[in-house]
């Protein structure tokens, strides 16, 4: 039985991945797609799980965790395929469109203290996506530099724009960055 199913049309429109957001470990990325998925796709314009590791290599970064905050139950891919690889993996469900509320912001924020913590003797990134590496990851990337950096609200937006090559792009998210 095939596992085609059709790629977001606006998918294509976005870079696979960013740069690292400035002096962080985190990194944001559009959602890779299973390979099952890609077939249709032109090689050139594939973004696999295995592509995720080897554009962080071409970054001169390691993967170390990806945080998952897209809201579908692997609809794109299976945790197993970087779990296989020796990245840790962590699903955190964010309804699209809408601002994630507190405990969701403090959640993101400590799975990325710990990793840190864990992770003091290496360099290991995290690689955040939604669907398009964005709104929901830029919201909670930015949420972290302004909680945990000690940021201004549009300084963090300017650096994570800049870091992901796009800019933010939902009125909600930055209204509230900025609030």
């Amino acid at each position: 039985m095939s596992d085609l199913r059709p790629v977001p049309e606006d998918w294509f429109w976005y870079t696979s991945m960013g740069e690292r957001v400035g002096g962080t470990r985190l990194v944001a990325m559009k959602v890779p797609i299973n390979e099952n998925m890609t077939r249709p796709v032109k090689a050139d314009e594939r973004f696999t799980c295995s592509d995720v590791v080897t554009e962080a290599k071409r970054r001169n970064m390691e993967i170390g965790f990806v945080i998952d905050l897209s809201s579908s139950s692997y609809k794109y891919y299976h945790p197993d395929s970087f779990v296989e690889k020796g990245i840790k993996y962590q699903k955190l469900h964010v309804k699209g469109q809408t601002i994630p509320k507190t405990d969701v912001v403090a959640s993101f924020i400590n799975l990325v203290k710990t990793f840190i913590s864990e992770n003091l003797e290496n360099d290991l990134v995290i690689a955040v996506h939604c669907l398009h590496g964005l709104n929901r990851s830029g919201y909670l990337i930015c949420q972290y530099l302004i909680q945990e950096n000690g940021l201004e609200p549009q300084r963090a937006i300017e650096i994570f724009n800049s870091a992901r090559g796009h800019n933010m792009e939902r009125e909600k998210y930055l209204e509230s960055l900025l609030g």
